[in-house]
Order: C-alpha cells, then sequence, then structure tokens
C-alpha cells in the first residue's frame, strides 16, 4: 500500500499517538519525531515550521478564487533563506463564517491562514479530522477543520514532504 490514511473521532495526545502508530504499522514506514509533531499539532504550522527549521519561513499563494460563498485557495510554505518547500495546502475558506476584516485579509494574499487568526486573534478551535502518508513518498498529510462560532469556517488539507 502506498497511501494510508485514519480518520480521528478523538483529539486527545494518547488517542493521536496510537493512530500514527498505526499509520507506520500500514505503511511500513517510521515517521520522525517532526512528523508526528505536524500531525498533531493544533497551533498555527507557520510558527512550527519556522522553530522546527530553525528559519523564517515565506507564503506563496499558487491560487486564490473568491465566489460568493468560499474562497479557495493553494498555497506553499517554503524556508525563506533556502526556498525549500515545507508544505503544500489547499483550503476551502467559508466566507459567510468569519468576520470581514479576515477575508479582506486572505484576499490580500499576504499571509497564512494561521498568522492572520492570530494577528486578529480570533478565537478557533482546530479539529484534525483526517491524517495519513505516503509510503513511496516519505510525505505525511493531516486534514482539519478551524471552526469559528461553532461553524467550519476553514476546511485545510497540508501536505508535508519527507524531509524539511
Amino acid at each position: 500500500m502506498v497511501t494510508a490514511s485514519v480518520l480521528l473521532k478523538d483529539l486527545s495526545y494518547k488517542y493521536i499517538l496510537r493512530k500514527i502508530r498505526e499509520l507506520e504499522i500500514k505503511t511500513h514506514m517510521e515517521m520522525s519525531l517532526h512528523q508526528k509533531l505536524l500531525l498533531a499539532e493544533t497551533g498555527t504550522v507557520e510558527q512550527s515550521l519556522g522553530i522546527l527549521t530553525n528559519s523564517q519561513i515565506s507564503i506563496h499563494v499558487i491560487r486564490q478564487i473568491k465566489t460568493c460563498k468560499t474562497i479557495k485557495r493553494d498555497i506553499y510554505i517554503l524556508n525563506r533563506q533556502t526556498g525549500t518547500k515545507l508544505l503544500e495546502a489547499s483550503s476551502t475558506i467559508f466566507v459567510d463564517c468569519l468576520p470581514r476584516m479576515i477575508i479582506k485579509s486572505i484576499e490580500r494574499k499576504n499571509e497564512g491562514i494561521g498568522n492572520i487568526i492570530t494577528t486578529f486573534q480570533l478565537e478557533t478551535f482546530r479539529k484534525i479530522v483526517k491524517i495519513g502518508c505516503n509510503s513511496r513518498t516519505g510525505s505525511i498529510f493531516r486534514i482539519y477543520h478551524i471552526i469559528y462560532n461553532k461553524n467550519i469556517a476553514f476546511k485545510i488539507k497540508e501536505v508535508f514532504p519527507n524531509k524539511l
């Protein structure tokens, strides 16, 4: 099996650790500590990547399309010094669920979603719904929702390459 994933029903670290181990067994792949942290973290991925790589990061918006109800956005997060791709992410942003200032900031394409949420001190909750890995490439991925005012405001899929 090349790609495997598991759905998450619980966000406790013991449960997530058990599910990560289940993925490792399915794919015959041992994940690094960095990979495990990235699958389980619920803070801003920009901050985590900057700390793990000991570098500044930059956001490169590949595609962003707005309709009346959603913004579809694809980005890369890069190591600013080396240009190395640290993450690929695809997001669906539900416009009606968010304050106008957040939407305007997203439309500017200057920052990642996590930094925008932090800058505006938006009270949110991140719920990881699925994690997975590709044993052929060594990449890992996760799918999660960011909930604001009890509504799913963001659906995000992040893919991390094998090495940071």
